[in-house]
């Protein structure tokens, strides 16, 4: 544990004032105590309240995992506020992977520790494609595939309406909202006819007035990837504090890469033909041409399975016909002469087709870094069960760090990464090594709450393992005695989608307990139903590991099926694994299991959300006993007693003995 900030260069004179100030918001009888109801006085907040300022002071970067109940989000709100209250021109980014914690902050924490400092002008950065562009709007409303007169006389009424063009002010979002969203892919700027009316310029511009911004990981990679220059409302030189850090490899994964649809140029195809009322037009030929190529290239590159395929090396002729046939389709729309004046839609020819070449020319080079994946990058077909779309090609780093560097790397800004789980076995090793940190300083906060007294463990006395034929069975039998011990109020995660059906079937109208199941209702709904009735047993994988935040007796027991090993076979794990060996390194050892360690952390850390709560969690992969590395799950969660048989767990649930039982 580390119960101090670790730095070898000491704190400043100026540091710690500027340390004492954002403990000072956080004192009991301070600026934030007296204002916000509730307000508790954390020593784990104050004591990374006291990190964070600093390092916004020193410069570097600083790790924090900050456990269930720290208040980290008013700890580093707090440091930020009082950096940026010394000079106006300063500003800061605080970064977060889930739009529940974005609104959290703005809506509920910065109000408070804004008014404790005096004021201090904020703003929530959005990406470009939550805004309207009046542009398409106009331009292509006409050519929308899908869509009831009734459904675009609604949408023209908002359109009319709204003064921010935010789609969070709809009631739903279309499915076809992509065709009229911003996008930085094929936005005019400068040369765009409304861009005095452009909604995600008007956001850009109140962004770059405030000194702190509200953002995703999602965003503010792209800003590092492509702006951050001195016009953008996120310098490359403001210091950034990310929360829910243990997201950020994933999306740097995703932003750095590269992805289209099988449809996405058959989509394309439709609005290049309407450049061309006349039915004579060569261009229609080009064009249909183009598609024809674009058909043989994904008949040659779909996957025969369900599974994700490395994208297959296609003959040199067709790979390069391809590109070269796009390519040729874009020059010749190019060199056209198109009309500039307006029509009724109120945008010109030529402004359309200025919009659609550069949206030809992003799928160019999207498709090309797909076929022919860079030295130190993978690409991987997954097959797809959407509207007209089949499959969707991937490009990506097999490893991310060095995407980083601004970041993390010499010269960067202040950075904070905070998160609950972040580290593995109490070190940032792993983590250090995935994001390319060389230098950090580390700060693991002490657990607020007592597992001792409000946790017990199950396992079964008789391992199971997940290898055998017989698991399953064995799964549904484990868990109908526990949940008939625990009155149902269960969480049950799975770590996939067939064996969680196979359970459900077996368990199905043997309990007099309502059963939720995750694909039969979206998440919200789904947790809802399961808060209001206690006594529910919900069934879910993927996004319910978490993110679910469960107060009270409704979630009483957590039961693990399986140990969240990464799918081996997926084309950017083997591709890792791979660079792992070429190292020197054992894979398994040195990714598999410490990703899996930080899953499984993410999982258990949804049953204890409050001082309140008690529960067990069950665990039903016997690898946690029969393997070597079994230790190194255990050891990572936090310490608490373990209970034998299924009336042990019926007596600690029902609160015999147990002080602060939910009962």
């Amino acid at each position: 544990m580390h119960p101090s900030v670790q730095s070898s260069s000491g704190v400043s004179g100026d540091a710690m004032r500027l340390a004492d100030r954002a403990s000072a918001l956080l004192a009991p009888e301070g600026p934030i105590g007296r204002t916000m109801p509730g307000f508790e006085a954390r020593p784990a907040q104050l004591q990374m309240a006291r990190a964070v300022a600093e390092t916004l002071e020193e410069g570097g970067v600083l790790l924090v995992e900050a456990p269930t109940g720290s208040g980290k989000g008013l700890a580093y709100l707090a440091a930020l506020a009082v950096y940026l209250s010394r000079r106006h021109e300063f500003k800061a980014a605080a970064s977060t992977a889930t739009i529940t914690l974005q609104e959290q902050l703005v809506r509920k924490d910065l109000p408070v520790v804004s008014d404790a400092v005096g004021g201090l002008p904020t703003a929530l950065l959005k990406g470009m494609g939550r805004y309207l562009c009046l542009l398409k709007w106009r331009g292509l409303a006409q050519g929308l595939a899908l869509i009831t007169p009734a459904d675009l006389e609604t949408f023209d009424r908002w359109v009319a309406a709204t003064k921010s063009g935010d789609q969070n002010e709809l009631p739903g979002v279309p499915s076809w909202w992509g065709e009229v969203a911003a996008d930085h892919g094929d936005c005019l700027g400068p040369a765009c006819s409304l861009q005095l009316q452009c909604f995600a310029l008007q956001a850009k511009e109140a962004a770059r007035r405030a000194q702190l911004l509200v953002t995703n990981h999602h965003l503010l990679l792209l800003h590092r990837r492509f702006a951050g220059s001195a016009t953008s409302p996120l310098p490359n030189a403001a210091p950034v504090v990310i929360d829910e850090g243990h997201h950020l490899a994933d999306i740097a994964t995703e932003v750095y890469g590269e992805s289209c649809s099988d449809f996405a140029l058959v989509a394309l195809g439709q609005r290049l033909h309407g450049l061309a009322p006349s039915s004579k037009d060569p261009l229609h030929q080009q064009i249909e041409a183009a598609i024809a190529v674009h058909g043989s290239v994904m008949n040659a590159i779909r996957p025969k399975g369900f599974e994700p395929i490395p994208v297959p090396t296609l003959g040199s002729a067709l790979s390069e016909g391809y590109l070269e046939a796009l390519r040729r389709l874009s020059g010749d729309i190019g060199k056209r002469t198109w009309d500039v004046i307006r029509d009724r839609s109120g945008t010109s020819a030529n402004e359309r087709a200025a919009i659609l070449i550069r949206m030809l020319d992003g799928y160019i080079a999207a498709i090309h870094s797909i076929l022919a994946p860079a030295t130190g990058t993978a690409s991987w077909v997954e097959p797809a069960h959407q509207r007209n779309v089949t499959m969707v090609l991937r490009n990506a780093p097999i490893e991310i760090g060095g995407s980083l560097d601004g970041l993390f790397g010499e010269g960067a800004p202040p950075t904070i990464l905070c998160s609950a789980t972040l580290a593995t076995g109490g070190s940032f090793a792993h983590l250090k090594a995935k994001l390319g940190v060389q230098k950090a300083r580390e700060l693991i906060l002490r657990p607020v709450f007592d597992y001792q007294a409000q946790m017990r463990y199950y396992l079964p006395r008789t391992p199971l393992d997940p290898k055998h034929k017989e698991f399953t069975d064995q799964v549904a039998t484990e868990l109908l005695g526990l949940l008939r011990a625990s009155e149902g109020r269960a969480l049950v995660l799975f770590t996939s989608y067939e064996q969680l059906r196979a359970v459900a079937e077996r368990v199905r109208g043997k309990l007099p307990y309502a059963l939720l199941v995750q694909d039969q209702g979206s998440t919200t709904a789904l947790l809802q139903r399961f808060r209001e009735d206690v006594h529910s047993v919900l069934l879910a994988t993927a996004r319910f590991w978490e993110g679910v935040d469960i107060v009270g007796e409704a979630l009483s027991l957590l039961v693990v099926v399986r140990l969240p090993f990464e799918v081996p076979t997926h084309p950017l794990a083997r591709a890792r694994f791979e660079a792992a060996r070429s190292r020197g390194e054992n894979a398994f050892q040195t990714i598999v299991v410490p990703e899996a360690i930080m899953k499984l952390r993410q999982g258990v850390g949804r049953l204890i959300r409050a001082t309140s709560d008690h529960g067990v969690v069950a665990i039903l992969d016997g690898r946690v006993l029969t393997r070597s590395y079994g230790r190194r799950f255990m050891q990572a969660l936090p310490a608490a007693p373990p209970l034998q048989t299924h009336d042990e767990v019926a007596a600690f649930l029902n609160g015999t003995g147990v002080v602060g039982s939910r009962r």
